[in-house]
């Protein structure tokens, strides 16, 4: 019996010892006992938008006063390089700036180029696509045609540009050629001869 005591009593002893733990457990009581608390920054680098990329036509390609040849048979070509420069030629001889024997020739000092504003994020890539139309008010008797060598991008070649844009409005300015034959006739005033589409992209 006095053993059976003994058990109890450390049985009781036990269940204190384990109900004191469960209370230490207790949240309260933790609380009590110890807290902490951190704190950090929120940070963010503010940039300015993009800049979207836009190409907007400010002028038209102006052949200016051309003549038509007198002979019917012939076939002058007025030319505008993409830096401006004209050009005559006749029947695919070049004559430069002066008339050929057929009287091709620019008769007027407003011929000029095609001029475009482009406008994109500094340091990206541009490449262009170029895409003509002729209009033939005389039938087929007058023909226009440009390429990518008839582009000038800032100053330069397009083959020359670096291709990359500037934190600013860049010029673009388009020349082409045009061709008319001797049976074609005389116009009252300016006639649409081509229409221009060119195309300004990332890369």
């Amino acid at each position: 019996m006095a053993i059976t005591g003994d058990w109890a009593m450390m049985d009781c002893r036990i269940t204190a010892a384990v109900a004191a733990a469960v209370m230490l457990l207790q949240p309260g009581v933790l609380a009590a006992q110890s807290s902490d608390s951190a704190t950090v920054d929120a940070l963010a680098n503010l940039v300015a938008a993009e800049q979207p990329l836009s190409l907007v036509g400010v002028a038209a390609l102006n052949f200016g006063d051309i003549a038509i040849p007198d002979n019917r048979d012939a076939l002058c070509a007025y030319d505008i390089a993409s830096d401006g420069a004209q050009s005559v030629g006749e029947n695919n001889q070049n004559f430069g700036e002066g008339p050929s024997p057929s009287q091709c020739a620019f008769r007027s000092g407003n011929a000029d180029r095609a001029q475009f504003v482009l406008r994109c994020q500094q340091g990206q890539q541009v490449a262009f696509k170029l895409e003509t139309r002729s209009v033939t008010p005389n039938g087929s008797d007058v023909f226009f045609v440009s390429f990518e060598d008839y582009i000038e991008v800032a100053g330069k070649s397009i083959y020359e540009w670096d291709g990359h844009c500037q934190d600013s409005d860049i010029a673009v300015r388009l020349g082409g050629q045009l061709l008319v034959r001797g049976t074609a006739q005389p116009s009252n005033g300016n006639v649409e001869v081509g229409t221009i589409l060119l195309e300004a992209f990332y890369q």
